[in-house]
């Protein structure tokens, strides 16, 4: 009969998951169960479940010890043998009343209000220190002041669950009536849960009744032995995966438990996109949202999920590239601000949605190809007007609108305080965008723009953004460049980019581009020619006829002015109030006020 009760359990986990199972009888005590029996115990397993999820057990120290010898036919009757009066005294109370023991590993209420009775003679069949565990502990002595009614009710609940869960684990081949009675709970709750999954509505993120059943049938799942835990497997796993694929990423409810749960069978969350695709057993319903969709509310719940610290505000930065890695296949993540101890949890979630506003403005593939032709990992940082216009580029040469193109170099590294994000606000599709390491990569990004049909027409500005003070300018984390014209000169990506592309103007959007010197007002420039230093002046020397549009001589900011999508730098002088938005330019050395606007287009 056995035999053929699994082979309809399996059947029963196929098809798709909101299908309803029917239990087929195991025994024949069985079919004289009430119809309403799960309305029974609902109480009773949702304290369990609850209680459980508390506790981060997982019932695998029982499971572990479980299981018959299976290579001895006549195994079940030599442990028999083996079995001490005692345990088998117990194992047959607990069969002749079964229901009164489910109720126990249920965690019934009713049960507990037995086991504070006082009735001790009871009480030691299923806790057999009681007398001493009262004694010690005033909280379980209701004669005295330390007595705790919540708290000897939880306590002693528990120790009498405990204690029969752990001959159950160790037992369960002996006990058929109690283990059909769970197989009967575990049947009840699947179709409960697959019915509730199918009107379940999640924009309601608080306690539900889906919410509920999800935990009953986790709680229940714990604490069955591994042999029989089994026979539900499949169909657990599925039902879990496909409410976790029905969470709202905001849900404070139930997340950390069902991807823990599904952490434990075998299926953590940082390798879910790389299992997806390569593991035939991984979970049907997580499998087609993370397949099927390239941004999902999945990875914020993984991110989530990670979380470290007090608030969960930092997460793990090498989990995270690991996981985003084999999200996008050929992708790589942006450098991403932190600190010491990981990565702010926030900083993940912006470039999750960086990610899906670039794939939704110009597709998954090409956000691809851009990172791979011209270094693109920070989306968040660029327009999807600019992004097209780079692909329009880098295809033909040339812009929808035929106009000269700006082309804006800033390092993969090294913004270490997200000011290259006021890019992202520039609309035109005559910008070309480019994320460097080195100035070296500048060459190949030549000769794929000569190999596109660009010429010297095609470009005329060069916005060079990158963090500064008045020794060096940090194109990138990995190259610091001093205000020396030769060292610029020398830098052969720079020169072809700028000789190549005949850029007449640099924007240098950097702080102290300027150096400060006494001889000079802080933050002024005037109208006649100035021999002033720093690295505007040093790009000016290195790169004769071509002028440089810079701020002063202080720390720099900058944002794109809307409607005209010109640039505002303003300058401030350290330690004082004070500050300018005046700008420079300064060509062939010499400096002086720039009396218009920094014009990207």
């Amino acid at each position: 009969m056995t035999e053929t009760n699994t082979t309809n359990i399996s059947a029963a986990g196929e098809g798709t998951p909101p299908s309803q199972v029917v239990e087929e009888p195991l025994l024949s005590e069985t079919k004289g169960e009430k119809p309403g029996f799960l309305g029974r115990i609902r109480k009773a397993v949702g304290n369990l479940a609850l209680r459980l999820i508390a506790c981060g057990e997982d019932g695998q120290a029982n499971r572990d010890n479980s299981g018959a010898d299976s290579e001895n036919s006549d195994g079940a009757e030599e442990t028999a043998e083996t079995l001490d009066d005692e345990t088998l005294q117990r194992i047959e109370e607990i069969e002749e009343r079964c229901d009164f023991y489910v109720d126990i590993l249920l965690e019934d209420s009713d049960i507990a209000d037995m086991l504070m009775s006082g009735k001790y003679e009871e009480i030691e069949k299923f806790i057999p220190n009681i007398r001493e565990l009262v004694a010690s502990d005033g909280r379980l002595n209701p004669e005295s002041e330390d007595y705790d009614f919540d708290y000897a009710g939880d306590t002693l609940l528990r120790l009498a669950r405990n204690s029969v869960k752990e001959l159950f684990g160790r037992q369960y081949e002996h006990m058929p009536k109690l283990t059909d009675k769970l197989r009967h709970v575990m049947w009840e709750l699947i179709n409960s849960v697959r019915s509730l999954a199918d009107s379940y509505d999640p924009s309601y993120i608080f306690d539900n009744e889906y919410q509920h059943s999800m935990f009953e049938l986790i709680g229940v799942e714990r604490m069955l032995p591994e042999g029989v835990a089994e026979e539900f497997r499949d169909m657990v796993l599925s039902e879990v995966a496909r409410y976790v694929t029905m969470l709202n990423h905001n849900c404070d409810y139930g997340y950390k438990t069902t991807m823990k749960w599904l952490e434990d069978r075998g299926f953590p969350p940082c390798y879910w996109p790389r299992d997806a695709r390569e593991r035939e057993d991984f979970p049907e319903p997580l499998r087609q949202v993370l397949v099927e969709d390239a941004v999902s509310h999945i990875d914020h719940l993984v991110i989530r999920y990670y979380g470290r610290g007090d608030r969960g505000e930092w997460v793990d930065a090498e989990v995270m590239h690991k996981y985003f890695e084999a999200r996008w296949l050929g992708m790589t993540p942006s450098e991403i601000c932190g600190s010491y101890d990981g990565n702010l949890i926030y900083y993940w979630h912006q470039w999750v949605n960086d990610m899906d506003k670039v794939i939704d403005g110009v597709g998954l593939d090409n956000a691809k190809k851009l990172q791979k032709e011209l270094g693109i990992t920070h989306f968040g940082d660029w327009s999807p007007e600019t992004l097209r216009g780079t692909l329009k580029l880098l295809e033909t040469g040339r812009t929808e609108s035929g106009n000269p193109a700006t082309i804006i170099v800033r390092g993969a590294t090294g913004d270490h305080n997200g000011a290259a994000g006021t890019y992202g606000d520039i609309e035109s599709p005559n910008t070309f965008a480019v994320e460097i390491n080195h100035t070296s990569d500048l060459s190949r990004v030549v000769k794929k723009l000569e190999g596109a049909g660009v010429d010297s027409n095609t470009f005329d500005t060069l916005v060079l953004f990158g963090h500064g003070s008045e020794s060096r300018f940090f194109m990138s984390s990995d190259e610091k460049i001093p205000p020396n014209p030769r060292k610029w000169y020398n830098k052969k990506g720079m020169r072809s980019l700028i000789e190549t592309l005949g850029i007449g103007t640099i924007i240098l959007n950097s702080c102290h581009p300027l150096v400060r010197e006494k001889r000079f007002d802080a933050l002024m420039v005037g109208d006649k020619p100035q021999q002033r230093r720093g690295t505007a002046v040093a790009l000016s020397k290195a790169f004769p006829g071509v002028q440089v549009i810079s701020g002063l001589d202080g720390a720099t900011s900058s944002y794109i002015i809307k409607g005209t999508g010109n640039m505002q730098i303003t300058t401030e002088d350290k330690g004082t109030i004070n500050a300018s938005s005046m700008t420079a330019v300064t060509k062939n050395g010499l400096t002086r006020v720039h009396r218009e606007e920094v014009k990207i287009q």
